[in-house]
C-alpha cells in the first residue's frame, strides 16, 4: 500500500515537472499565441481604428493587415494572406494605413502594406515594406510563413 502511494506521489511530481517545463519552453519561445476567438475560422475583415483600440485595451493577441486602397503591393500581400488562411484558419483584421497612422496605435509602422502582430494589445512585430529582410514575406506564401512562424504559433 505504501509503495503504491509512493509511486502515485512520484508520478504526480514528474507530471508537474513536465507541465512546468513545457510551459517554460512555450513562454520562453517568445512567439505570440493568437487569442482563441481569432483561431479556427479564417478570413480578412475590415475594422475601424476604434475597434483596434478596443482590442488593444482588451489586451487581445491578433494580426492586422495594413493596406491602402488601390495599392498593387497590398493586393499582392492580400492574396498571399488568403492562401495562408486556407492552410491556417485564422482571423486577420484589416485597416487602412492612413487611418492607422492618424490613430497612433502602431507608431512603428511607417509603410504599407504591412502585417502587424499584436501580443496582448501591444505591437510584437510587423512586416516592414522598407526592409529588404522582409522581401520574401511580401512575395510568396513560403516567405510569409517563414517570417510568421518566427513570430506567431500557427495551429492548423
Amino acid at each position: 500500500m505504501k509503495t503504491q502511494r509512493l509511486i502515485g506521489v512520484i508520478a504526480g511530481i514528474i507530471a508537474t515537472i513536465v507541465l512546468v517545463a513545457a510551459a517554460v519552453l512555450i513562454f520562453r519561445d517568445g512567439r505570440v499565441v493568437l487569442s482563441a476567438e481569432y483561431r479556427g475560422e479564417g478570413g480578412i475583415g475590415m475594422i475601424t481604428t476604434d475597434d483596434l483600440k478596443t482590442m488593444a485595451e482588451e489586451k487581445k493577441s491578433f494580426m492586422l493587415f495594413v493596406s491602402q486602397p488601390e495599392c498593387q503591393a497590398a493586393e499582392k500581400l492580400r492574396g498571399i494572406l488568403q492562401e495562408l488562411i486556407k492552410e491556417y484558419p485564422i482571423q486577420i483584421f484589416e485597416v487602412s494605413f492612413s487611418e492607422l497612422r492618424e490613430s497612433g496605435l502602431a507608431s512603428g509602422v511607417r509603410f504599407y502594406p504591412s502585417l502587424v502582430v499584436y501580443r496582448q494589445g501591444q505591437v510584437a512585430d510587423f512586416l516592414d515594406a522598407n526592409d529588404s529582410a522582409d522581401t520574401e514575406a511580401y512575395n510568396s506564401l513560403a516567405g510569409l510563413k517563414d517570417w510568421l512562424t518566427n513570430v506567431v504559433i500557427l495551429d492548423k
